[in-house]
């Protein structure tokens, strides 16, 4: 994908691991997002015994993908009225709750802008 770049994705919700993955599955079912979606897991603490989902990482490109992104997430987000999605591109975040899902496209747009000014 030219001019590729990754946001990163966290959850807080009640359910943060299960709500992770299932947003990460739900992005798999997009055609031009299926490939560039992954789960990290954060480095153990030394009281864990392993560590737990905690970053999904989205490969997007110019154009319509963040269209795509956008749309997804608000769709996903129908059903998880008390769940924040927080997206980093580089230095740079911005956090979103169900309420404010229809302005992710101009929310999107402002941070990947933010992030190739540095």
């Amino acid at each position: 994908m030219e001019n590729e770049m990754q946001l990163d994705i966290t959850v807080t919700s009640g359910r943060p691991v299960e709500d992770l993955a299932s947003l990460g599955q739900w992005l798999r079912k997009e055609r031009d997002l299926a490939g560039g979606v992954s789960l990290a897991r954060k480095p153990p603490s030394e009281e864990e015994l392993g560590g737990v989902w905690d970053v999904l990482s989205v490969a997007v490109g110019s154009g319509g993908t963040f269209a795509v992104l956008a749309r997804s997430l608000e769709v996903w987000f129908r059903n998880r009225p008390r769940t924040t999605i927080k997206i980093k591109h580089g230095e740079n975040s911005i956090e979103v709750d169900a309420s404010g899902a229809k302005e992710l496209p101009e929310l999107l747009k402002v941070l990947v802008e933010a992030g190739s000014v540095e």
